[in-house]
């Protein structure tokens, strides 16, 4: 049964080590939520190691510096670790399937923001799916959505074409509210038929690095926090983490109409669940749950609403 918590001084009492998200728990993508900030300060006055782990196609430099810009500096974790940066080293190394058999000629599904995944790598962009080995999708332009590219899926479907994609969320924060993510575009290109790898949370790849870093730093007991069901919270679970549910991010709209005293949620109400009690917020949470967008994912072992002390 998922606990819920006033802020991250409790959590402080059990784990040495946390994976904190990005998107929607220390940022909304324009602005730091407030407390974030002196929370990550207090958290680390106690020693404790902190990784911030995010499914952004960018590399990790690229976060590391949006966070500085939000007031989060790097004396407030350890290290940033991003699906954008995984994937950039697994290009590089080409050590492993499906790597080692992806070709050179790569088509960049959003070239004019992914072009720099490419940087330094033995790749040669190409301008069609004709020429391509391979495609890349790392992020979505704005206001795109999935059906956008059905014809360009289909024909690489039909090409037998890897997909990799360098973001798994299907959904994104944006100023204008919930959008699709370039999760949705591989998602949909799967349904085609099409092949997809899949870099980030709640895949194992980027969960081992992730490991792999605490470990070296001597962390063992380790708590995943994060608002998405589906990536973080399943992906911590899987990872063999507890986890911590960050309410006022990914769900936040759908928490805060509950706070506001509204008695359903159409939204995210399930048949099991539409009856006419008032909701709190652990059958709300139990709702989430209880969606297909949350792939089957656990409850969590603790929430919040916000990243706070």
């Amino acid at each position: 049964m998922t606990v819920w918590l006033q802020g991250l001084a409790t959590l402080a009492e059990h784990y040495d080590g946390f994976v904190l998200d990005q998107f929607g728990v220390l940022h909304d993508g324009q602005r730091p939520y407030p407390g974030v900030a002196e929370a990550l300060r207090r958290l680390r006055a106690t020693g404790k190691h902190v990784m911030v782990l995010s499914n952004s196609g960018k590399r990790a430099a690229h976060n590391a510096e949006r966070l500085a810009r939000f007031g989060v500096t790097p004396d407030l974790y350890d290290s940033v670790l991003s699906s954008g940066e995984v994937t950039w080293q697994m290009l590089q190394r080409r050590d492993r399937a499906p790597w080692s058999a992806l070709g050179t000629r790569v088509l960049l599904l959003n070239p004019a923001d992914d072009a720099p995944m490419i940087d330094g790598l033995t790749l040669q962009p190409v301008a069609d799916v004709a020429q391509a080995d391979f495609m890349l999708l790392a992020s979505l332009p704005d206001a795109m959505q999935p059906h956008d590219r059905h014809g360009l899926l289909e024909q690489a479907a039909s090409r037998g074409l890897m997909l990799v994609c360098a973001n798994p969320d299907r959904e994104r924060l944006t100023p204008r509210g919930n959008e699709p993510s370039s999760g949705a575009l591989a998602a949909l290109y799967e349904a085609l038929g099409g092949a997809v790898v899949w870099v980030g949370k709640p895949y194992p790849l980027i969960y081992a690095a992730c490991h792999e870093r605490l470990q070296a730093l001597g962390a063992r007991r380790i708590c995943a926090v994060g608002d998405s069901l589906e990536h973080d919270i399943k992906g911590g679970a899987g990872a063999g983490f507890d986890t911590c549910f960050i309410a006022g991010g990914l769900h936040g709209a759908a928490f805060e109409a509950l706070d506001a005293g509204a008695t359903s949620t159409p939204r995210v109400r399930t048949a099991a669940s539409a009856d006419a009690r008032p909701l709190t917020r652990e059958q709300l949470l139990a709702d989430l749950l209880a969606l297909p967008e949350s792939h089957g994912a656990p409850a969590p072992t603790w929430a919040l609403d916000t990243l706070r002390w």
